[in-house]
């Protein structure tokens, strides 16, 4: 987006400068005595523009140089908040899979252009993954209780990406994030997950194993072999739901592009596909040979 500030129509860079004595002058009254050498000039990013003005009280501005380096005006801290209102209001409106924010006025076709995108994309990619249920129909057919828990797997999935995004989103406000500072959120990320997996999986796999037996009538044996795959794969999807929802706003950084595109929809989809497949895979291994009898 662009932010209009006083005197400043669009910022493109935040640098540190040397005020020329000339212009000095002109700067704002209300210009933070604490950051002489900091200015603003031809910037596009808000977001840089807040590390210079976070810190200071209301009313305080920082200067706004042209291209060539004289006074075009000022960024009050004040104007500053309010265009990053509006930035956050377009962020969340990406998370949440639009184009772009909508108000309370809107026409019906205006609201569907924002939102059919994606919706066009997300009905692909979920064809995508009912076609993958499809490849997984035998496993179906033979060890139907399985489906039972097809929506805890997908649901646990696509949480736990949407987690990995939310934080990844917020780490990227770092504009000093190095590469290896990047691979080590992304081990930290998966670590996370892991440890979340396991404990949550142990728990689901006592409680879906007593269901199975008390409530279902299999056999300890069985309900248990039910419950280990369950278990198993809420552990190895959670893993691989925090490398994804981490994986992709990274990648979107390096491509310049708006990590919040990467939105949870699309995440939640993504995990999805992975979900299943690994789901319907342990079955296979594990349960197919199983008789399934009370």
């Amino acid at each position: 987006m662009k932010l209009k500030f006083t005197c400043v129509q669009e910022i493109l860079n935040i640098l540190p400068t040397q005020i020329d004595p000339a212009v000095s002058n002109n700067v704002s009254d209300n210009y933070h005595p604490s950051n002489p050498a900091h200015a603003l000039q031809e910037l596009n990013s808000p977001e840089k523009a807040v590390i210079l003005l976070k810190n200071m009280d209301a009313g305080y501005a920082i200067p706004a140089l042209d291209a060539s380096r004289r006074m075009a005006g000022n960024v009050t801290s004040d104007e500053n908040m309010k265009g990053m209102e509006q930035e956050l209001s377009e962020d969340y409106a990406k998370l949440a899979g639009l184009t772009a924010e909508e108000d309370l006025h809107e026409s019906l076709w205006d609201s569907m252009k924002k939102r059919l995108p994606w919706l066009v994309l997300l009905l692909g990619l979920g064809l995508v993954v009912s076609s993958v249920v499809g490849v997984f129909e035998s496993i179906v057919s033979q060890v139907a209780v399985v489906i039972c828990f097809q929506s805890l797997i997908l649901d646990m999935a696509g949480n736990v990406g949407t987690q990995s995004l939310a934080v990844t989103i917020r780490v990227l406000m770092d504009e000093k994030l190095s590469g290896k500072d990047a691979l080590h959120f992304v081990r930290k990320e998966m670590r996370v997950g892991g440890t979340n997996g396991l404990l949550l999986g142990a728990l689901s796999f006592a409680c879906v194993g007593a269901y199975l037996h008390f409530f279902k009538g299999l056999t300890f044996f069985i309900g248990y072999m039910v419950a280990g795959c369950v278990g198993l794969a809420l552990f190895l999807t959670m893993v691989v739901s925090s490398l994804v929802g981490t994986i992709i706003p990274l990648l979107f950084h390096k491509m310049h592009v708006d990590p919040a595109v990467a939105s949870g929809p699309l995440i939640t989809t993504v995990n999805d596909l992975v979900a299943v497949i690994v789901y319907y895979g342990l079955a296979g291994l594990l349960l197919m040979r199983l008789p399934f009898a009370p």
